[in-house]
């Protein structure tokens, strides 16, 4: 018999409408929690296509707005494909009410979620959520089940992700989007930040793998 040494390493299934916020995700995933393989799907039909060919990974990661619109086909196709699969809520907070709000555990709960990963923080402790999830059940959605991690990224930071990822400057970016320079530097700094990283150089690094 196998030792539990031997065992092959827990994978990882990112379930985002985003592609470049999904992927970024999951690249950090794979550099950062320690995991075997990571994979990203954009849709609830792609997750249920991948569950049945690809088998049962450890830790499922589904962002809410994926739920919201199509929760009875979540139940239904999605749930029962996975049955021994930690799944965490992906949410994100609105910036007057950081944390975990009252419509998110709603929402977990009515999906069976595990747990609920807020935006609020930086991506790299959606390493230390997903570790977590990994290590032992968690409590019953709606019952408490939260976990302090990033699931996502605010719409105008998704934006400047995107023109980043194009090699645009600060100034390029500040005139398409319609917002000053400075206000360009906060958004590059908070992603940073998220990426657990110190310089801009760094930061498009990982961008360049995704």
């Amino acid at each position: 018999m196998a030792s539990k040494s031997d065992a092959a390493p827990a994978s990882v299934l990112v379930v985002h409408p985003a592609p470049l916020v999904g992927r970024a995700m999951a690249q950090f995933l794979r550099l950062q929690s320690g995991v075997g393989a990571v994979h990203f799907v954009r849709g609830l039909a792609e997750a249920a296509a991948h569950l049945r060919q690809a088998g049962t990974p450890a830790v499922v990661l589904v962002h809410a707005g994926l739920l919201a619109p199509d929760l009875d086909a979540f139940v239904r196709t999605v749930r029962p494909l996975a049955p021994r699969s930690r799944f965490l809520l992906l949410t994100d907070p609105p910036p007057e009410q950081p944390g975990i709000h009252a419509p998110a555990r709603s929402l977990a709960r009515q999906a069976r979620m595990d747990g609920v990963v807020s935006s609020d923080q930086p991506l790299a402790a959606l390493a230390q959520a997903v570790g977590v999830a990994l290590r032992g059940p968690l409590r019953e959605a709606g019952h408490g089940a939260t976990m302090a991690a990033p699931g996502s990224f605010t719409p105008r930071q998704h934006q400047v992700l995107e023109l980043l990822l194009q090699g645009h400057s600060n100034k390029l970016i500040a005139r398409q989007l319609d917002i000053t320079e400075s206000t360009v530097k906060e958004y590059v700094s908070a992603l940073l930040k998220k990426f657990d990283v110190k310089r801009r150089a760094e930061l498009m690094a990982q961008l360049q793998q995704l």
